[in-house]
C-alpha cells in the first residue's frame, strides 16, 4: 500500500489520534498512519516552503525506519495553473495496480478538495485500488485531547453513485447504479 499524505508549515500540537480502537499520541498525524498500516511507500507532498520546514525533518526522523519515504514537490497553489500542477502531481505518481489511501490532515488551503478530486479521478479513469481518504481531525478533540480519524472515503463513494445515476438519466443506460447496487458501496 502507498500512502499518501501532505504537510505544511503549521506549528502542529500533540494528540492522542484514535482510530477504529487504535491510539497513537504524536503532532503529526501521518506517523500514527505509517505505524498503524505499515505502508510500503509514503509519498509526502511538498510545497518549498513546507520542504525547508522542520516538520519534514521531524517527520522523516520518526518514520524513516518503517517506511520508504518519497517527498514530492508541489507549488504552493497560489494560482490556478500551480492548482492543475498540483492535481497532475497526485494523479501521476501513481501505477494502476496501486492500492492507495490518502491522508489530508494536514493540508493547506484547497488541498484537500483537489486530494478528493484526485481520488475521485484515480478510482474511476485510473482504476487505482482507493482503500481510504482519512482525515485526522485535531480541531475536534475532546476534553482528554484524544482526536477522532473521520474516514472520508464515504464521499468518494457517493460521487460514484452521483456519476452513475446522470449516467443514467441522460442515457437510460443503469449498468452504474446496478454495479453500484452490487457491490453494497452507498457509504
Amino acid at each position: 500500500m502507498k500512502l499518501l499524505t501532505l504537510l505544511g508549515t503549521t506549528s502542529y500540537q500533540e494528540t492522542t489520534y484514535v482510530w477504529n480502537g487504535r491510539e497513537y499520541r504524536t503532532d503529526l498525524f501521518p506517523e500514527a498512519l505509517v505505524t498503524w498500516l505499515s505502508p510500503e511507500e509514503t509519498l509526502i507532498f511538498l510545497t518549498n516552503e513546507a520542504k525547508q520546514h522542520k516538520n519534514w525533518a521531524n517527520l522523516k526522523t520518526k518514520v524513516e525506519q518503517r517506511t520508504q519515504l518519497t517527498p514530492i514537490d508541489i507549488p504552493s497553489g497560489k494560482n490556478e495553473d500551480e492548482l492543475w500542477k498540483i492535481f497532475d502531481t497526485l494523479t501521476g505518481c501513481l501505477a494502476p495496480s496501486d492500492e492507495v489511501m490518502f491522508d489530508v490532515s494536514h493540508a493547506f488551503r484547497s488541498l484537500p478538495i483537489l486530494a478528493l478530486l484526485a481520488a475521485a479521478y484515480l478510482r474511476t479513469v485510473h482504476t487505482s485500488n482507493l482503500s481510504r481518504i482519512v482525515y485526522g481531525a485535531f480541531e475536534a478533540k475532546d476534553a482528554s485531547n484524544r482526536s477522532p480519524v473521520f474516514d472520508l472515503t464515504p464521499f468518494i463513494v457517493l460521487l460514484d453513485w452521483a456519476t452513475a445515476t446522470d449516467h443514467f438519466l441522460k442515457t437510460g443506460d443503469a449498468t452504474g447504479l446496478a454495479a453500484r447496487g452490487e457491490s453494497g458501496s452507498a457509504g
